[in-house]
């Protein structure tokens, strides 16, 4: 499952629509016609985690300097279709070795695109799972799969479509969502991973949604500060209006009708500040070298 160029083919096979992956040293695709860069073109290891090491192609002659880069050469690669689109849907098993699923859970994430991966300062709300769930679970229970998983999808813009670009065999950082709603998602997992027999666990509560607040102020801030690179140095930047951002700001915060949960390193800074302070310092590095590439052009 950690081999994002098998389980694309394995995806499709099962009836889970997946974009158009390639080998990066693939012949077929290699010989394509210049016609297949009309798209963008994420670039990933084959076998890898997190956001490590992911580019995005735009034309042929990216495509072309990339391969002399000293990482390729060391290491297998992947190309796949870039989808158009701002929400990610995550699709959460925990898999008992019979192969029963005894808890699944969908949660969709969604913001103005900013960058390739929008694994950062996300607005996360429990959502009905995808119409093809089923597949997902009968392909990991093929697979002889145990304990957890989460099955990342975006939602093409083009045609309203869910399309699985990965599956994580990790807690994720949005665990602690499910915990807020009563689900002991560590004790669980290792209880699955042990064999043992596991009554299904109840659904997560419909409605909360749970924010990164410090995240998405900082995120705010490195997009306005690029904003003003874009008009005082010229740079061609592809960024959402300010209307736009400021929009969806507004909706997430100040919105009623929604229940609003704040993450663990808000809720606890007074508590043990040191911890959610560095945290907060880290991902200041992390956004510095994230945004020093181009986002990604619209169509």
């Amino acid at each position: 499952m950690m081999d994002k160029f098998s389980l694309s083919g394995l995806a499709s096979e099962a009836g889970i629509p997946a974009p158009e992956t390639f080998l990066a040293d693939d012949e077929i695709f290699l010989c394509g016609q210049d016609r297949i860069f009309e798209r963008g073109w994420i670039v990933k290891p084959r076998f890898g985690s997190a956001s490590a090491e992911v580019d995005i192609i735009r034309r042929k002659k990216e495509f072309a300097l990339w391969m002399t880069k000293k990482r390729f050469r060391q290491k297998r690669f992947v190309m796949q279709e870039y989808i158009p689109g701002d929400t990610l849907f995550y699709f959460r098993l925990y898999m008992h070795s019979s192969g029963k699923a005894v808890h699944t859970s969908c949660a969709k994430c969604r913001r103005p695109e900013l960058r390739i991966h929008q694994g950062r300062g996300l607005m996360i709300e429990d959502v009905e799972p995808p119409a093809f769930s089923s597949q997902i679970v009968s392909l990991l229970a093929g697979l002889g799969y145990a304990g957890y998983g989460h099955m990342q999808l975006k939602l093409d813009e083009r045609d309203n479509v869910a399309r699985a670009i990965e599956f994580n065999a990790r807690l994720s950082r949005g665990t602690w969502t499910e915990m807020r709603c009563g689900l002991d998602a560590p004790t669980l997992t290792i209880a699955l991973l042990q064999g043992k027999d596991i009554s299904p666990a109840p659904s997560p509560e419909k409605g909360p949604v749970f924010l990164w607040p410090v995240q998405d102020l900082l995120i705010f801030l490195f997009y306005a500060f690029l904003k003003l690179v874009r008009i005082f140095a010229s740079r061609k930047r592809v960024l959402p209006q300010w209307k736009e951002m400021a929009g969806h700001y507004f909706r997430v915060y100040f919105k009623k009708g929604k229940k609003r949960l704040f993450d663990n390193y808000t809720c606890n800074v007074f508590k043990d500040p040191a911890v959610s302070f560095s945290y907060w310092l880290v991902f200041c590095f992390y956004l510095a070298n994230e945004f020093k590439s181009d986002p990604i052009p619209k169509d």
